[in-house]
């Protein structure tokens, strides 16, 4: 796998609530193992000045080596 900082993602329009359009993002890819992102991780997103920020916020356990 390409060691890719950057990604170019587009902005959908999914229906919502009353069938609105509403703006959805979709990420995925095995980048996202790479970066730290698994299956049932819980994310924060910070959102600020235009900007997403995603931190992995699960805890976990060490293993005993």
């Amino acid at each position: 796998m390409k060691d890719k900082k950057n990604r170019t993602l587009k902005v959908y329009g999914q229906s919502g609530y009353h069938y609105k359009d509403t703006p959805t993002i979709v990420l995925k890819g095995q980048w996202l193992s790479a970066t730290g992102f698994d299956i049932g991780d819980k994310i924060q997103v910070e959102v600020e000045n235009g900007r997403l920020l995603l931190q992995n916020i699960t805890k976990r356990k060490e293993t005993a080596e």
